[in-house]
């Protein structure tokens, strides 16, 4: 499985403290040992926020196959629930600006954001 924050080998994570600081050179080998084009066998993108889902989303594209995204949040309400996003006190108004626009842009996820937008 592959860590993507740190890209590195999760065992390489969960490798005693001693073995954990390895020179880049033998970091760059690692990670030279699967294709960037496929990917790892897996992939744990920690954060759903913004850039995480991004990432997501732009390695799916890329090829890569069996991409986790984890988050500490739960899973958001969906869109069209009409019971909770008409309750004022369950939700806050968020502003996106250009750029974040841009970036929705990028991803083919503006039209799918902008109908929801007021």
């Amino acid at each position: 499985m592959m860590f993507l924050a740190l890209l590195l080998p999760c065992s390489a994570l969960l490798a005693p403290a001693s073995h954990r600081r390895r020179p880049r050179a033998t970091l760059r080998a690692a990670a030279a040992t699967w294709d960037t084009t496929t990917g790892p066998s897996s992939t744990l993108v920690a954060g759903g926020g913004p850039a995480g889902i991004a990432t997501a989303i732009m390695l799916a594209r890329r090829g890569w196959k069996n991409i986790r995204v984890c988050d500490r949040l739960e899973e958001p309400f969906k869109p069209d629930d009409d019971v909770t996003w008409s309750d004022a006190a369950r939700f806050y108004l968020v502003g996106l600006g250009l750029r974040g626009q841009r970036a929705l842009g990028q991803l083919d996820a503006w039209a799918d954001v902008e109908k929801y937008c007021a």
